[in-house]
């Protein structure tokens, strides 16, 4: 016959127990999004992808920029695209770091604080380095796709990319809940 072990607890301590549960329980999902949070990308980062766009892709009187066809907006929808390779994100977040940690290494200020012409010495320097090499191809690959892509995924608003070649879209053009990673789901 086996004892069955008779757990004895009084009324204080189960009501302590009780009532620790839900505060110990909302900790776990506050450590979950603090992990999360040091992943996201930060303004400063923002900032720092939109001015190497606009440096790598200048606007010009007769042809649009990346400030003009949203090339941050376009890349912030691809980092947001659930399909996206990790291994390209991951490029994408640590060439931003890897840049500005060389900016203060080399001027002691974020890139983003530099004069056009430390800007362009260090991205020179920077494209280099196998690192920065990468990453600077894998940005203008995204300022191509925000200059042509079709406009319902961020880029070329008004079709400004189109316009500058003389392309002509086929139809029908997706609608916004047809776009590939939506069609991806069904």
């Amino acid at each position: 016959m086996q004892r069955v072990k008779k757990f004895n607890m009084n009324r204080r301590d189960f009501l302590i127990r009780v009532l620790a549960l839900p505060g110990i329980l909302s900790a776990v999902p506050l450590f979950y999004y603090l992990n999360q949070f040091k992943k996201k990308i930060l303004d400063i980062d923002w900032l720092t992808l939109r001015v190497v766009q606009e440096h790598l892709f200048p606007s010009d009187t007769d042809s649009p920029g990346a400030k003009e066809i949203n090339a941050t907006s376009y890349l912030q929808f691809v980092l947001s695209d659930p399909f996206i390779e990790k291994e390209e994100k991951k490029i994408i977040l640590s060439g931003i770091h890897q840049l500005n940690e060389t900016a203060m290494k080399s001027h002691k200020k974020q890139f983003v604080q530099l004069t056009w012409n430390k800007r362009e010495k260090l991205l020179g320097n920077f494209s280099e380095t196998k690192d920065g090499e990468e990453w600077l191809s894998t940005l203008i690959t995204y300022i191509f796709e925000a200059l042509f892509s079709d406009p319902v995924y961020g880029g070329n608003p008004d079709s400004i990319g189109w316009k500058w070649i003389g392309y002509k879209p086929p139809y029908p053009r997706p609608p916004k809940n047809k776009r590939y990673f939506e069609l991806k789901k069904l």
